[in-house]
């Protein structure tokens, strides 16, 4: 928990009921630690008191189990419609009515659900909450089971229990869902960026004295919508014969701040989105960052049939050789990934560094697999 925030009032405290040192017990299922667990090596986070915090801060007013808010803005965003403006003042109470009972009956069997999901044993371990969250806990939050304003069918004693919702609910999504919320502050940075036109300095991962000069275009899922990409075009600092080129930057890997925003304005051309929109037919988003090339794999009868039955990720064919060599235009990275699972149904013929990787990789494993294993 970071010590420099502003600390909270006594009476904030005391309305939020978490003690003076703001730690609680949370209750969460083993299936939960495991996602937190997962997402946490992913996003790169050590500290799980940080990582729940994160959610929490960029969750608590979105999340269903936020149930007072949630109702609210469920009647809201199903009112708020271009029909309403030719109904009459009468027409409009009367829908509000009918949307507000359909949005309760929605909310009084979730509130069930959770209920019963309180009741499942768990894995109890003390979290530090953060003075942002405990405001939030002390005023919105407070709602939910404070018995001020609290709908009559809220699950919550305790704020124990609300927090395990909330993580329980961010658990349940799809990664895809989970990336977007844990990194809603890089998202943020990045459409606003766009929106200013303004250029991000962004360090290499693998080699941090180098800088990528990204001009954001947008940020798109890919077609399996597993995992969120920065499309934009980029080039390095500090090198004059670097020029922009087309790259794509995993949202789930990306950490940036304010900080990696440089006031210089630029904004891209028609003809240049226009590129990237072309690329994008053609290419995975995933493999942007490197140049596609062509790749010849001798495939066997059984390999083709995988290569028919496997649509994630799959690199698109261009042509036919004889001897049952396939062409292919995608990345070394992009082939790797995809034919290295078919075993003996997949042979590299070219180019000669990937058949050289291929080999490597298959000769550690035999390496790996010719030790007799000894049980315990």
């Amino acid at each position: 928990m970071a010590s420099n925030l502003p600390k909270i009032s006594d009476n904030d405290r005391i309305k939020a009921m978490i003690n003076d040192d703001q730690k609680i017990r949370l209750i969460l299922s083993s299936s939960a630690q495991m996602t937190i667990a997962e997402d946490m090596d992913i996003f790169g986070v050590n500290e799980r008191n940080q990582f729940i915090n994160t959610v929490l801060n960029n969750y608590f007013k979105h999340a269903k189990a936020s149930l007072l808010m949630y109702r609210t803005n469920r009647i809201s965003d199903l009112c708020d419609t271009s029909e309403n403006e030719h109904m009459s003042t009468e027409e409009l109470e009367n829908k509000e009515a009918i949307v507000t009972n359909i949005v309760d009956a929605e909310m009084r069997e979730y509130a069930e659900n959770i209920k019963k999901s309180l009741r499942v044993k768990g894995d109890r371990r003390f979290c530090y909450i953060n003075n942002y969250n405990m405001r939030f806990l002390a005023n919105d939050g407070y709602k939910e089971y404070s018995g001020k304003d609290m709908l009559e069918y809220s699950p919550y004693k305790r704020p124990s229990q609300y927090l395990r919702a909330v993580i329980e609910e961010y658990c349940s999504l799809t990664f895809i869902e989970r990336e977007k919320i844990f990194k809603k502050e890089t998202y943020d940075i990045i459409k606003q960026a766009k929106k200013d036109n303004h250029v991000l300095h962004i360090p290499n991962a693998k080699n941090p004295d180098q800088i990528f000069v990204v001009y954001p275009h947008k940020i798109v899922d890919n077609k399996s919508n597993t995992q969120s990409y920065l499309l934009c075009y980029s080039k390095i600092k500090g090198i004059k014969d670097s020029k922009m080129k087309i790259v794509s930057f995993s949202m789930a890997r990306l950490n940036i701040s304010e900080a990696n925003v440089t006031s210089q304005n630029f904004k891209l051309t028609k003809e240049q989105e226009k590129n990237i929109e072309n690329v994008l037919q053609h290419q995975s988003v995933e493999y942007l960052l490197n140049e596609p090339e062509s790749i010849e794999i001798r495939l066997t009868e059984t390999g083709k049939k995988i290569y028919n039955s496997r649509i994630y990720m799959r690199p698109k064919r261009t042509e036919i050789k004889d001897n049952n060599i396939w062409v292919f235009n995608c990345t070394q990275l992009q082939a790797y990934n995809f034919f290295f699972s078919f075993g003996e149904n997949a042979e590299v013929i070219n180019p000669p560094e990937l058949r050289n990787r291929f080999i490597q990789s298959v000769n550690k494993m035999h390496e790996i697999y010719s030790h007799k294993t000894t049980d315990n």
